[in-house]
């Protein structure tokens, strides 16, 4: 995709959303006391079951869910057993419910499930060069863009047994890129070099919030 003039790039869009559809509004004041008194049943020699919404990076998330303190072993959901999705389909986006997705952790014999988010975004914009390009031809040459980039990962940690949900994670981060031409991948490639750090941040944050569940529990 090239934006000649500026304007917005972006990671691949999601294969499929995660929701659940079941009414919450109209829980009884028993259901509710009984969601919150829930206690988590994550302990030592636990599994780790977990599914990227978003493609790519596989390898940067299987090592952010992998050997965290305690954990048994992990398990990656299959993306196309979870929602049809083929690996080089072109994202036409669907919806899976957490319910759905804890049958399936259930089925791997985890107790943790792990749903993971990633992705980022460019906004292009002429830069003084642009004044430069009045011809087509300097236009395609010159390097009259700058990009804002901000990319994200984001992650929800739910008990498989409980449907509790023992935290959720969020690491950001931005970047500066000056003086592009409109061939330039500068800002997709660095975009996509950031989320494998941000990964690195995330298993670090699922450290914390996995280690709280433990805590939690024996503490319960």
């Amino acid at each position: 995709m090239l934006a000649g003039c500026g304007g917005v790039l972006s990671s691949r869009r999601a294969g499929f959303s995660v929701r659940d559809p079941r009414a919450v509004d109209d829980l009884s004041e028993a259901a509710l006391a009984a969601l919150i008194d829930a206690r988590p049943s994550v302990e030592d020699g636990y599994r780790v079951a977990w599914l990227a919404v978003a493609p790519g990076h596989e390898d940067a998330l299987a090592a952010s869910v992998e050997g965290l303190p305690g954990q048994r072993d992990a398990h990656r959901l299959s993306p196309l057993v979870a929602a049809g999705r083929r690996r080089f389909d072109d994202a036409s986006q669907s919806e899976i419910s957490i319910g759905t997705l804890r049958v399936m952790a259930a089925r791997a014999q985890a107790d943790v499930l792990v749903v993971v988010d990633h992705g980022w975004r460019s906004q292009r914009a002429p830069n003084g060069w642009a004044a430069l390009s009045v011809l087509l031809l300097p236009t395609l040459f010159t390097p009259h863009l700058d990009a804002d980039v901000e990319t994200y990962v984001e992650a929800t940690v739910i008990d498989v047994r409980t449907g509790a949900i023992l935290g959720e994670t969020s690491t950001t981060g931005t970047l500066r890129i000056s003086n592009m031409t409109v061939w330039s991948t500068d800002d997709e490639d660095r975009a996509e070099a950031q989320i494998e750090t941000l990964l690195e941040t995330t298993r670090s944050q699922l450290v914390g919030v996995l280690g709280g569940a433990r805590e939690a529990r024996d503490a319960g």
